[in-house]
């Protein structure tokens, strides 16, 4: 899928008004019921979870999962977390990068942390350093 179609498609789930009022709730627990809800009819291949004590949402898609710390980046992930580590890695055209196992990846400004989970996917040894504290939190 080309970058087009991915902008048309994320404009699509965006202008969900049920999905980003609930969003806007500032209600986290009450973000994760609704969700539950919603999924059972956009059928998306992920489960979202809350931790109240971390103030963190848990986003799974079976094979992997991801922290992130606000409810507006869940839409991110409706094709699984795996999906968007590897549209990142595109994105910022990090596949042409010889990555070796062991090498070390310096993820500086790291958000939520996902290049560094794609590097470490790929065998790589990473260390995500995020200045915002509530991103961090997700690290």
């Amino acid at each position: 899928m080309g970058f087009k179609q991915d902008i048309e498609k994320a404009r699509g789930i965006w202008r969900n008004r049920a999905l980003l009022k609930a969003m806007r709730s500032g209600s986290p627990a009450g973000f994760e019921a609704f969700f539950k809800r919603w999924n059972r009819d956009a059928a998306w291949p992920i489960t979202v979870g809350f931790d109240p004590q971390a103030n963190i949402f848990l986003v799974d898609d079976g094979e992997q999962a991801i922290r992130i710390s606000r409810a507006s980046r869940v839409p991110l992930y409706k094709d699984g977390v795996g999906e968007r580590l590897r549209f990142l890695w595109r994105q910022y055209l990090a596949d042409s990068v010889d990555l070796q196992a062991g090498d070390v990846v310096i993820d500086v400004g790291a958000n939520v942390g996902e290049f560094s989970m794609q590097a470490e996917r790929l065998g790589a040894r990473s260390f995500a350093f995020e200045p915002d504290p509530q991103e961090f939190r997700s690290l």
